[in-house]
C-alpha cells in the first residue's frame, strides 16, 4: 500500500516540459522549380533528422513557401504554394501524427525558399525513487506529509490557472470588421495592439496599434494576390466569412 501511495505522489508531480520553437530554411531552388530533389531534398532530409531527434511529444509544423520576383505575381504565388506543399507532404509522410500547415507568401520576400517553423512539446516521465527504509510510523508520517504538500501545490496551481484565465479573458476585446464583402474578426489584446487573423512575410501575426490602421491592413490582405491562399484557408476554418457576393 505504501509503495502504491509513493508512486501516486510521484505521478502527481509529473509535469509538461517547456515547449521549444525553432525554424529552418530550405533554399537553393532553381528558377521555376518546386520539387523536393537534389540539394533541396538533402536539406529536407536534414530537417527530418533534426525533428526525429526531438523524440516523442507533440509536434506542430508550419511550412511557408516563397518565390522571387522573376515572372508575374500570380505565377510566383502558385510556385511558392507548390514549394510549400511539396515540403509539407514529405513532413506529413514522415510525421503522420504532427500538425502540419502550409501556405504561400508569393514573391513578397523576393527569395526562392521554404521556411519551416516547428514547435515541440515533450512530457517529462515520472522518476521512480525508492523510499528509504524507515520504521512503519516514519513511513506513514512521511507519506502523509507528501500527500499534504502535493494537495496544497495542486490547489495553488488550479487557483493560479483560474486567475490567469480570468485576467486574459477580461483583457481581450473582439470586433467584427466588414471589409470588401468579408466579415473579419480582430482582437484587442492585453498589450494594447489589435491582432488580425493574417500572418505577414515573417510568419508573425499582423498587428496594429490603431483600429483604423488594422482596417487598412486587412483591406490590403484581402486584395493582394500573395495573401489569397491565407484568405481561402481562413474562410475554410471560419475565421473569415463572406457577407457579400461582391467580395
Amino acid at each position: 500500500m505504501m509503495k502504491s501511495l509513493f508512486l501516486a505522489v510521484a505521478l502527481l508531480f509529473a509535469v509538461a516540459l517547456p515547449a521549444s520553437a525553432e525554424e529552418m530554411v530550405v533554399s537553393g531552388y532553381p528558377v521555376g522549380e518546386f520539387a523536393v530533389k537534389g540539394n533541396v531534398d538533402l536539406q529536407v532530409r536534414k530537417l527530418v533528422t533534426r525533428l526525429r531527434a526531438l523524440g516523442k511529444g507533440k509536434l506542430a509544423i508550419s511550412v511557408v513557401g516563397s518565390a522571387d520576383k522573376t515572372g508575374k505575381s500570380d505565377a510566383n504565388d502558385q510556385l511558392a504554394e507548390k514549394r510549400a506543399v511539396q515540403v509539407a507532404n514529405v513532413l506529413k509522410s514522415e510525421f503522420p501524427e504532427a500538425e502540419v500547415a502550409n501556405w504561400s507568401v508569393g514573391d513578397a520576400n523576393n527569395v526562392r525558399q521554404v521556411r519551416v517553423g516547428f514547435k515541440f512539446t515533450a512530457l517529462a516521465l515520472p522518476v521512480q525513487v525508492q523510499a528509504p527504509k524507515r520504521s512503519p510510523l516514519m513511513r506513514f508520517v512521511g507519506a502523509c506529509l507528501m500527500c499534504f504538500g502535493a494537495a496544497l501545490g495542486f490547489i495553488f496551481y488550479i487557483k493560479k490557472r483560474a486567475a490567469k484565465a480570468k485576467a486574459l479573458a477580461a483583457a481581450v476585446e473582439t470586433k467584427h470588421l466588414v471589409i470588401n464583402g468579408y466579415k473579419v474578426a480582430v482582437e484587442l489584446r492585453g498589450d494594447g495592439f489589435w491582432y488580425s487573423p493574417f500572418t505577414g512575410g515573417s510568419g508573425q501575426t499582423i498587428r496594429r496599434r490603431e483600429l483604423k490602421d488594422m482596417e487598412n491592413s486587412i483591406k490590403g490582405c484581402l486584395t493582394k494576390e500573395s495573401f489569397r491562399s491565407q484568405v481561402e484557408a481562413l474562410k475554410r476554418i471560419g475565421r473569415i466569412t463572406v457577407v457579400s457576393k461582391t467580395a
